[in-house]
């Protein structure tokens, strides 16, 4: 007897001890076109569980206890909270409201830089204008010619021909 005493006895306090465990599962949507959200995060605030919804837009989230609070929050939509109870009908389908305060439009701008291997002339060299003016004038006249041919490595051509080497 006093072992049947005993058995009920261990019976009744691991019920006591025991979690149970319940599933919120559902679709999350847009309110306006009904379309499904994926990505979502739907997560327990008191037991630090979270999910995402899938490509569908569904949902399932498996939770310890009686009864738990559930979040549903996505970008540019309004969070929402519910609770939940073990034992109740746990489909959750929520249709998420856009929020038109939290994103603001945002503006990228850059300038297109030039790249090195898409140019064509691969030894240009660049004189500045300030340059060209300080080269003594012969005959009067500045003479760009007479300029390039004082930079480094630029000869004049030999006779009987015309050009720069």
């Amino acid at each position: 007897m006093r072992l049947f005493f005993l058995f009920v006895g261990l019976i009744a306090c691991s019920s006591l001890f025991a979690q149970s465990k319940f599933t919120v599962s559902g679709v999350i949507t847009e309110k306006g076109s009904g379309e499904t959200l994926p990505g979502v995060t739907i997560m327990c605030i008191e037991q630090e569980l979270s999910t995402v919804t899938n490509n569908y837009g569904f949902y399932s989230l498996t939770l310890n206890g009686d009864s738990a609070t559930v979040l549903i929050r996505y970008t540019g939509y309004i969070a929402q909270a519910f609770k939940v109870k073990a034992g109740a009908s746990n489909k959750l389908n929520v249709d998420l409201i856009a929020d038109s305060d939290e994103l603001a439009e945002v503006v990228i701008s850059a300038e297109q830089q030039r790249k090195i291997s898409e140019e064509t002339q691969m030894s240009a060299i660049e004189i500045p204008i300030d340059q060209i003016k300080k080269i003594p004038a012969f005959m009067g006249e500045k003479d760009v010619l007479k300029v390039i041919q004082l930079l480094p490595g630029v000869q004049k051509g030999s006779e009987g021909s015309s050009g720069l080497y």
